[in-house]
């Protein structure tokens, strides 16, 4: 599709352009003058896409069902420049489908699924540690690049290290693009080093502040200035109450102190055990944090009681005089005669009938910790973003078929019209 120049120019998009999401790989600017710039046309077009994907989802029976998920990823990343709320669940979803297809583990296009959810989620580590322990893509060196530099962006260089070592190790493919990334680790962590070591130099060439040590004064009245350092300062003279001179430590109190014999065979990258059962995704990590949703009505706050007192124990006057302004004494507030409408806010209420949601809540295949066996495809009704009911799920088939060219519509039969039938006559004996 070409972009109109008469209603949206290529620097018109800079306007909005902290509206839109940055890709690695870029964007189209076709997709992007759509998406800035939306008429009734594009968005009728973009959502009969969408439901093109959503059906083709459902529908596939090819042997590469990936690449419909892939496709349907990198056509939502194009069109939504903001990322869409439906990018995040589409990418839990297609991890979740095919965390355990032993084909997808070491595909590119399942990694980026992955590292396109790392963009997105609040705890990146988490993926990364469990794609490591579940051996999810440990064969590819896009993996230890993008985790090398989250890491690098943190700040845990010695980590950031011995990921690249360990897709080195494994000779994750390819193997030279990774030996080259490590090369490139190496020097900008040595420029950064180096950097640091000029810095401290520049702040060794200038005296230090001694501590408690004298400062020169100045004038006649012998004020000392706001420069602590420098020529300031008063060489070997301290000053203070008690100032002990360093004295060395004695040989007979000395201890050891025990370290490691080769610190550098030891790895902080956790082991690839395989116990995760779910990928660490966004409701999986806040599951702690989600309340539970319920009736209002029998929601209760605990309250702490506090012990009684009895009245005998209480003292007849109180401990303090309370201070009471004189015209409060002189000219006492009148007592209000009317009676306000609403001193029954507070009355008692009368118990809600139950509802139909209240009876579907409390089924039992909805309480918390009981099995149930589904008896449908829920994995076919709740696959994608949106939900299809049944009848579409039945109609998305055959125009799939369609498409193909294997519909055969079905044979309606229909009874014959003006037939006569022949029955024989009875006989009748008197």
């Amino acid at each position: 599709m070409e972009v109109n120049s008469d209603s949206f120019s290529a620097n018109e998009w800079e306007l909005s352009k902290e509206n839109v999401q940055p890709l690695k790989q870029g964007r189209k600017m076709a997709n992007l003058a759509v998406a800035l710039a939306p008429s009734s046309v594009d968005q009728s077009r973009i959502y009969r896409e969408k439901r093109e994907f959503e059906a083709q989802i459902r529908t596939y029976e090819g042997e590469d069902p990936l690449d419909i998920w892939y496709r349907y990823i990198v056509w939502m990343s194009e069109n939504f420049p903001k990322g869409g709320k439906d990018l995040g669940s589409l990418l839990e979803r297609c991890m979740t489908t095919f965390k355990d297809e032993e084909r997808y583990k070491n595909d590119e296009r399942y990694a980026k699924v992955w590292l396109r959810y790392t963009d997105l989620c609040t705890e990146p580590l988490e993926i990364f540690n469990y794609m490591h322990s579940q051996q999810v893509c440990s064969g590819l060196a896009l993996f230890y690049e993008s985790w090398a530099q989250l890491l690098e962006s943190l700040g845990d260089f010695n980590k950031a290290d011995e990921v690249l070592n360990l897709g080195i190790h494994r000779n994750a493919q390819p193997v030279d693009r990774l030996r080259k990334q490590h090369k490139a680790f190496e020097l900008r962590l040595a420029e950064r080093i180096s950097i640091g070591l000029q810095q401290v130099s520049l702040a060794d060439n200038s005296d230090p502040r001694i501590t408690l040590g004298g400062l020169k004064r100045q004038g006649k009245k012998g004020t000392v200035g706001t420069k602590r350092t420098g020529n300031a300062t008063l060489c070997n003279q301290k000053g203070g109450i008690g100032v002990a001179l360093p004295t060395s430590n004695s040989s007979s109190n000395g201890f050891k102190v025990f370290c490691d014999g080769d610190p550098g065979m030891q790895s902080s990258l956790p082991p690839s055990t395989g116990e995760w059962q779910m990928p660490p995704t966004e409701p999986v990590i806040k599951k702690e944090n989600t309340q539970k949703p319920g009736k209002w009505t029998d929601a209760k706050v605990s309250q702490r009681h506090q012990p009684s007192v009895s009245v005998s124990d209480m003292p007849q006057k109180p401990a303090f005089s309370v201070h009471v302004d004189d015209d409060i004494t002189d000219h006492p507030p009148p007592t209000p005669q009317h009676v306000s409408q609403f001193d029954k806010v507070l009355s008692s209420r009368k118990p809600d009938k139950p509802s139909v949601m209240d009876a579907l809540w409390n089924k039992p295949e909805n309480t918390e910790g009981q099995k149930s066996k589904v008896m449908y495809c829920k994995e076919k009704i709740y696959a994608g973003t949106q939900e299809f009911s049944f009848e579409e799920l039945h109609a998305a088939r055959i125009f799939a078929k369609i498409r193909d060219g294997t519909y055969v519509p079905p044979v309606i039969e229909k009874p014959p019209e003006n037939v006569r039938y022949m029955y024989p006559k009875r006989r009748f004996t008197l």
